[in-house]
């Protein structure tokens, strides 16, 4: 048995042995996550990768691919909690003036289930180990190929993990980390945190478990506004979320994936969440006809301690309902709130896009404002307390140009946080990790002793077990030398010897063998 191994520019060769052992059902269990309060740690940070990294493996099938990791402890590859989700390119509005393309997570199941270049391969830095040896049994039932994936943390460079993907049959899909029951009002929560939502845009709870955080709500809601300049409450996210259609969503074992389309007028309009265990990211598509503002912002619940610190604010602000003059416009590299209950840290990233004047800091802490237009709905507080997030200025496209944000969130724990923590969370954003996919092959050797018996009504076949083997398959011809795909297959069998009837006729025999559906040599 060989292994070739080809990299991005050069070739090895590498030697070891199969076993028949299966460890399809084996799972590493992950290392306890970090809630400490002191500081970001990289062991929970998502790995993504896309299809197009795995081009040997493209339109094969998505439910044979596993991602195991190498236990040195144990010497076995280990299952680690992964998942791959499909994308695809939807069309809405056909043949109208309003058509777009919009490039959708698959939340419905309506992609055909194969590998394509957009699709995304996403697993925990802390579910990878280290370097297979050579000589390391694959799990049984692999396909001839696998990918060895290198990632590297770019703050410890000797720090260098692998996880490797296999196609294979017969593993089970490892436990996960995050919780959701898929529909528009139910909850996501991780051991780290919890999102309650209302309805498609509603966002009304967020909590940090305990022991970390308290468990108690933090927030009003997450609020969007729109309107003009001196009057910028003409719409809300109400009104949004009457008008949204829910698209879907899906759970896996690392993340799951809520997509909701459609914004009042904004009929274009979409935004989704990742949830991770210690991560939130929402990425809003926003596609609008000319308006003056639009606001995106978490209001937070009055608590004793609360507090704001942002990269030009290093000690801190106070939110307490009194007023903070003088907050710039300019949008912070990092915002931070902390609290006896818990808190956070918002990262925000906005794509250039010409048909958007400005997308600038919002910042509002005033307990004499009441946020919540007459008779939209019943505000919890009534007050706005340390409104944080984006005003974008004076959209001058329509409702086919798209303006997109992205939000990314990290919980913290009680009275946790400072201007440090926060540049070091920015700092996990702007330096990710460097990673890299290896394909390797797997030669099975040809069987070299097949041992022909003829008896009086049949004829008996046996041959010598090949390393690495979990099936073999016996061709006849009635001509030796015929091309290989011209023989004929008489059967498949996982043992070691099979029967023909007895022919009259001369009869040549070939027995390949066989891993994860691959034929091996001839």
């Amino acid at each position: 048995m060989e292994l070739h191994t080809t990299g991005p520019a050069t070739k090895s060769w590498l030697y070891g042995a199969m076993s028949l052992f299966s460890f399809a059902v084996l799972w590493s269990a992950a290392p306890a996550l970090a809630q400490s309060g002191t500081g970001p740690t990289r062991e929970t940070e998502p790995i993504v990768l896309t299809g197009s990294m795995f081009p040997d493996v493209t339109g094969d099938v998505i439910e044979r691919m596993a991602v195991y990791r190498w236990d040195d402890i144990g010497q076995v590859f280990l299952l680690i909690p992964f998942q791959i989700d499909e994308k695809m390119d939807q069309v809405f509005n056909p043949g109208t003036q309003f058509e777009i393309t919009q490039t959708l997570f698959d939340v419905n199941g309506e992609e055909d289930g194969t590998l394509d270049s957009d699709d995304e391969l996403v697993f925990l830095f802390q579910d990878a180990g280290p370097l297979a040896p050579l000589e390391a049994d694959w799990p049984t039932g692999t396909s001839l190929i696998r990918h060895e994936i290198e990632v590297t943390n770019p703050d410890e460079p000797t720090d260098v993990r692998y996880v490797y993907l296999f196609s294979l049959s017969n593993w089970q899909v490892p436990s996960g980390y995050v919780n959701w029951a898929g529909t528009q009002s139910a909850d996501i929560s991780s051991s780290s945190f919890e999102l309650e939502y209302l309805d498609r845009w509603l966002l009304h709870g967020y909590r940090v478990n305990a022991p970390c955080g308290s468990g108690l709500d933090l927030i009003d809601r997450l609020k969007t506004r729109t309107g003009v300049i001196g009057n910028p409450l003409t719409e809300t996210e109400e009104m949004w979320n009457s008008t949204a259609i829910w698209l879907g969503g899906k759970v896996g074992p690392v993340r799951a994936i809520r997509s909701v389309r459609g914004a009042a007028s904004a009929i274009n309009t979409f935004h989704h969440d990742l949830v991770y265990n210690n991560l939130w990211e929402r990425e809003v598509t926003l596609r609008v006809h000319p308006l003056g503002l639009i606001t995106y912002y978490l209001d937070w619940l009055p608590q004793t301690g609360l507090t704001y610190y942002a990269n030009d604010y290093p000690d801190g602000l106070t939110l307490d309902g009194d007023p903070n003059p003088g907050v710039p416009l300019t949008r912070a590299d990092w915002e931070l709130v902390r609290s006896p209950g818990g808190g956070l840290v918002m990262l925000s990233y906005s794509l250039p896009s010409p048909y958007v004047d400005a997308i600038n800091r919002y910042h509002l802490d005033d307990d004499s404002f009441d946020d919540s237009p007459s008779g939209a709905y019943d505000d919890e507080d009534d007050m706005a307390i340390g409104n944080i997030g984006l005003q974008a200025v004076n959209f001058t496209g329509d409702e086919t140009t798209a303006v997109i944000t992205r939000w990314r969130t990290y919980p913290l724990c009680s009275d946790t946080g400072d201007a440090v923590m926060g540049a070091e969370y920015r700092h996990l954003w702007d330096v990710p990790f460097t990673h890299s996919v290896t394909p390797q092959w797997r030669t099975l050797g040809p069987i070299r002793n097949l041992l022909n018996t003829n008896g009086p009504v049949e004829t008996t076949l046996s041959w010598p077990a090949v390393n690495g083997a979990d099936a073999y398959r016996v061709y006849v011809s009635d001509t030796v030398d015929l091309p290989r795909e011209s023989w004929t297959l008489l059967t498949e069998t996982t043992d070691l010897t099979t029967t023909d009837p007895k022919d009259p006729v001369s009869r040549f025999y070939s027995v390949v063998p066989v891993s994860g559906g691959d034929e091996g040599d001839w």
